[in-house]
């Protein structure tokens, strides 16, 4: 899949560097180089990021326009949409799995993704850390 990614993303003219070891952390942290996507992925032996010179505002749509196509052409694989590292760190035990993840979207880039891309990719404006959704629904739950 990574090597589908990197293809696809070349042939959008867009620039790839496969980073083996580093982690979205090490990108964000005062160290996120201006127009380059960093994506985390993990698998059970191995893990990087993929820096991705796109023209898309949010790193989301840079991975969306690989997905979709990659999805569409091989039905045999599924994709789960999870909240939370807890989550990632036990399906990346699995063999087959290959998770990705993606930095907090800036609320300011909302209105400049809206005008320049259109509607924003699905699962795109998830605002809160796992946890606290975790804990609204619980809530609603009792209330209810």
């Amino acid at each position: 899949a990574l090597e589908d990614f990197t293809s696809a993303m070349k042939e959008r003219h867009w620039s790839v560097e496969l980073r083996p070891g580093h982690d979205l952390h090490s990108c964000t942290n005062g160290n996120k180089q201006p127009g380059i996507h960093a994506i985390e992925f993990r698998s059970k032996n191995f893990s990087g990021i993929l820096a991705v010179k796109s023209d898309l505002v949010l790193e989301v749509a840079t991975l969306t326009a690989w997905l979709d196509p990659y999805l569409a052409a091989h039905s045999e694989i599924s994709v789960d949409y999870v909240h939370g590292e807890e989550v990632i760190a036990e399906k990346t035990q699995e063999e087959s799995t290959l998770a990705f993840l993606l930095p907090i979207m800036d609320k300011n880039d909302l209105v400049k993704t809206v005008v320049r891309e259109g509607v924003l990719p699905r699962k795109t404006f998830s605002m809160g850390a796992a946890d606290e959704k975790r804990f609204y629904f619980e809530c609603s739950r009792i209330v209810e």
